[in-house]
């Protein structure tokens, strides 16, 4: 299993792919977010203090976003964190999220 894998490099990656969510760049923005749900799905537990900051994150950039392709990523990570099935996941609010995205757009 690769769980917990990209543990060693999370808190390396984890500003890179942050950063890159806010560029002006929608292919840039949506490489990222899918980078920040693939850390999320494979960093381990030592990313779950990290938790709270990506889905605010994530949070904004649904908000703003209006690049179809990013929006779905979005809706993917968020998808992530409810596959990790952590105590840290606040599951009641991430499942009308995901629910109210789909189906997916692009």
């Amino acid at each position: 299993s690769l769980q917990g894998q990209l543990d060693p490099f999370a808190k390396h990656l984890l500003p890179i792919f942050l950063e890159g969510a806010k560029d002006t760049e929608a292919d840039m923005r949506q490489n990222s977010v899918y980078g920040l749900g693939e850390l999320v799905l494979w960093g381990g537990p030592g990313l779950e203090p990290k938790y709270n900051q990506i889905l605010s994150d994530l949070s904004m950039i649904l908000t703003a976003e209006t690049a179809p392709q990013v929006i779905d990523q979005v809706v993917a990570g968020v998808a992530r964190f409810l596959v990790v099935d952590s105590g840290c996941v606040p599951v009641q609010e991430l499942l009308p999220v995901l629910l109210t995205n789909l189906p997916l757009k692009a």
